[in-house]
């Protein structure tokens, strides 16, 4: 970029949700190495009312909006959003923003789409997911809604993806379903996360058995990621219960989510799960890392980043066919691609992966390779500036 860009990010979070999962490299990667003027983040849901000045580049403005009643939640958003409004135009009197990236085609979309057109300025919105599909596998919490409905929310989705100037799927995938929808593919841009994975590259630490309690010897299955329905989350105690009178296998499930209570429960009221199922609970992502490098198979049914650091840590992964999985795994030669649901199959190539070690070392290798190609941190750092080159024009 000739000209160092000042823009707006609107963003979903709050700075301690993102501190507590020890994910503020987000907020360094956001700055591009010094590639922008200034950054002006907005977290309009926050827990509290406050800003932060994160660097010289970036500061954050996190608004005060929480409610357990979604009716009085939704009443309530006009008068939020205005607030938002009027706060970032004052902000804003004697700056000139060069674009607005709004981090989610919903709310965030429908701030920064106002934003924007109030500041005369670009907008680009953020897809993460397939939230059509995250929806199909849970009702209540798989996609956003509005006021409670899902239609409302679509509707709100089709006006805001239309009124942008850019729109930035992170996997080909969302870009081809994007195009499916009519969107023209002109105004599309896979735009990666930046995902560093340099400490894959490192050893794991060996006291983890031991601070779990769990023997070297044990062969680990793991999961590490949300405790939700759209990640297939009740497929894992399906597959844990095949393995029941196996004593050379242990469960090791990290994370935490809307499902955690159900499937403590039901661990709690079953004996011979307690034993078979180590539940971690939330862990860091150096603990993450421990685990799927100590791990003699990693599961990631659904993933995202998750499934990205399985494939990268060395050990055999297996995940549904589903999704973008198909764009990282190729079936039996970087990992397992299986049908969806199908957990028996699942638990089949884990007793083969069992009695196949070095055919299970020879799987991990090749996929953490071409996971370490695929996701070049350098690479695609330069792709991002590329395409804020592209909406700039």
């Amino acid at each position: 970029m000739l000209k160092k860009p000042t823009a707006i990010f609107i963003v979903p979070t709050n700075y301690s949700a993102l501190r507590e999962k020890g994910v503020l490299n987000i907020l360094n990667d956001r700055e591009e190495h010094g590639k922008f003027k200034k950054i002006i983040v907005i977290h309009p849901f926050a827990k509290k009312t406050q800003k932060i000045f994160y660097s010289k580049i970036q500061e954050i403005h996190e608004f005060k909006y929480s409610f357990s009643n979604n009716f009085l939640r939704f009443l309530l958003l006009p008068i939020h959003v205005l607030k938002i409004l009027i706060f970032v135009k004052k902000l804003c009197k004697n700056i000139k923003i060069d674009f607005v990236r709004a981090q989610d085609p919903y709310v965030s979309g429908m701030l920064g789409l106002i934003i924007a057109k109030s500041l005369k300025c670009k907008l680009c919105i953020s897809i993460h997911a397939d939230y059509d599909k995250r929806h199909l596998l849970d009702r209540k919490f798989g996609a956003p809604k509005i006021c409670g409905s899902r239609f409302l929310a679509k509707q709100i989705e089709k006006l805001n993806l239309g009124s942008s100037d850019l729109l930035l799927p992170i996997r080909e995938s969302l870009k081809q379903k994007l195009i499916k929808n009519g969107f023209l593919e002109n105004k599309i841009e896979v735009f990666p996360h930046i995902v560093n994975l340099n400490h894959y590259k490192l050893k794991p630490n060996r006291l983890f058995f031991e601070r779990n309690k769990i023997s070297p010897k044990t062969k680990m299955i793991s999961f590490s990621g949300r405790f939700s329905k759209e990640n297939y989350i009740y497929d894992y105690i399906k597959i844990a219960k095949n393995f029941i009178d196996n004593k050379d296998i242990k469960f090791v499930m990290a994370g935490d989510g809307v499902e955690m209570a159900e499937i403590k429960k039901i661990i709690e009221n079953d004996n011979k799960l307690k034993n078979k199922i180590l539940l971690l609970g939330f862990v860091d992502f150096q603990e993450v890392r421990n685990l799927r490098q100590l791990s003699y198979i990693n599961l990631s049914l659904m993933g995202g980043f998750s499934l990205i650091e399985c494939c990268a840590s060395g050990r055999p992964t297996i995940s549904y066919k589903v999704e973008w999985h198909s764009e990282l795994i190729e079936n039996e030669r970087t990992g397992y691609l299986v049908k969806e649901n199908d957990y028996l199959e699942v638990c089949k190539i884990i007793n083969k992966l069992i009695k196949t070690p070095k055919e299970a070392l020879i799987l991990g290798k090749k996929a953490k390779k071409k996971t370490l190609q695929k996701h070049n941190y350098s690479l695609n750092k330069n792709k991002r500036i590329q395409i804020y080159q592209k909406l700039l024009k």
